[in-house]
């Protein structure tokens, strides 16, 4: 697969190297120049694991860059011990559980399967490189699992100085791993305005060979295509029926993802998300992609927060009348969002939680929706409901049973780095090169 810069058609370059070098000169993002049928790929074999299917994805799309055996190794190592669950919940209806990895977030399968993908590339390049990362708590526990095992990648963990929270410490560096720990003076705007800073010096990312684990990476945002094959593994056998699938939005990066398995043959009749600024509906209930009216990107994209509605808009700009046949974004009010929440537990004795019903509520306010009776409807649950046990008390009358990985990991750590300044940053890399 080659991949391409959203900003500049002529920009072709290797998957490897997207993964290394993760910013185009552009300022844009990477994305693939082609795409491969891979559903003619897939054996019918309802039962075949979501380690099987990855390692089958991940030959098909990156050939050139990965052997057989080495996919094979890249789906074992990150996924031999987690799946998503498909679970159905009324008749043609079925909730995807994209948490049952070890920390109980989506993030836990794209982060994973990124580690193990760049450890087997730089292993044969006989390289290393360093992820800089944001130290919010759901995000360092997902990065330091999948992470803090490698052998060619050193990630440094940013964290606000007054938000400092515990990883297993058997990731540390000084205790056998590859994760490093700083703390930054002040608050998490602080430590991202920090990174941004850092990104931004294009001579020291070269320089200390550094990339990025969010979904700015490539390989991060094709890893998340991964779900709607596995949702189409489990439901091929009964492919008379249509698929319709609701997404929350997000920063648009598993809305993204869809758009691309969609783009290798996986069957999707549309998209229901809800809307918002960056993506809505016209006068005539098109969906309307918001970049499209403004032409350019003007700034580059952000290291820290990224937002795949360029990577859409480029979608969108290549084919705006299939696009807009396929993604139905709905206005959704919380009141609405709080009532399905309390209806689902209630009738079924599933945590919706807020993300997860509004997805469900924009995808029942859809005039399509309630003549769905006989298609497949998959409902998207990124995280796990635990995380928003406040809004779940408040609709449902009840908190989610607290997750095992996260009972001994409640005490503070102590920091091993102080940063205060992109000097300081810099003194750690020299000290860790």
């Amino acid at each position: 697969m080659k991949i391409t810069s959203t900003r500049n058609s002529e920009v072709s370059i290797s998957f490897a190297d997207a993964l290394l070098n993760v910013f185009p000169s552009d300022g844009g993002l990477y994305i693939p120049a082609t795409s491969i049928n891979i559903k003619n790929l897939l054996p019918h074999d309802k039962d075949l694991s979501f380690e099987q299917m990855v390692a089958i994805v991940t030959e098909a799309m990156f050939p050139e860059v990965f052997t057989s055996a080495e996919a094979r190794v890249i789906a074992q190592r990150a996924f031999s011990g987690c799946a998503p669950i498909l679970r159905k919940f009324d008749k043609k209806r079925y909730l995807l559980e994209m948490f049952h990895g070890p920390t109980g977030c989506h993030r836990d399968f794209g982060y994973l399967w990124l580690s193990n993908a760049l450890d087997v590339i730089l292993e044969k390049m006989g390289k290393k490189v360093f992820i800089v990362a944001a130290g919010t708590e759901k995000n360092s526990r997902a990065v330091s699992y999948a992470f803090g095992t490698a052998k060619n990648i050193k990630t440094i963990m940013l964290y606000p100085d007054d938000e400092l929270k515990s990883i297993d410490e058997q990731f540390l560096l000084q205790n056998g791993g590859s994760i490093i720990q700083a703390s930054v003076r002040g608050k998490i705007h602080t430590v991202e305005n920090l990174i941004r800073s850092i990104y931004a010096d294009v001579q020291l990312v070269k320089d200390f060979s550094l990339t990025l684990a969010n979904t700015v990476n490539i390989g991060r945002l094709l890893s998340q295509t991964f779900f709607f094959f596995f949702c189409f593994m489990r439901l091929k056998h009964n492919m008379s029926d249509e698929m319709y699938y609701a997404i929350p939005s997000g920063n648009y990066g598993t809305l993204t993802a869809a758009l691309y398995a969609w783009k290798c043959g996986m069957s999707a009749k549309a998209f229901f998300t809800d809307e918002t600024t960056e993506l809505s509906c016209d006068e005539n209930g098109f969906c309307l992609c918001t970049p499209l009216q403004e032409h350019s990107f003007s700034q580059k994209a952000d290291p820290v927060s990224p937002s795949n509605v360029e990577r859409l808009y480029d979608i969108f700009k290549i084919s705006p009348t299939m696009m807009r046949a396929l993604i139905f974004p709905s206005p959704v009010e919380q009141e609405s969002v709080k009532q399905v929440a309390k209806e689902m537990y209630r009738k079924y004795g599933i945590f919706f939680d807020r993300a997860t019903a509004t997805a469900y509520v924009s995808a029942k306010k859809n005039i399509f929706f309630h003549n769905l009776d006989t298609s497949n409807v998959i409902v998207f649950q990124k995280d796990n409901p635990y995380f928003d046990k406040d809004f779940l008390e408040d609709a449902c009358g009840e908190i989610p049973l607290k997750p095992k990985f996260l009972k001994p990991l409640e005490k503070k750590m102590k920091m091993y780095y102080p940063i205060d300044t992109k000097t300081d940053f810099v003194s750690l890399l020299k000290a860790n090169a």
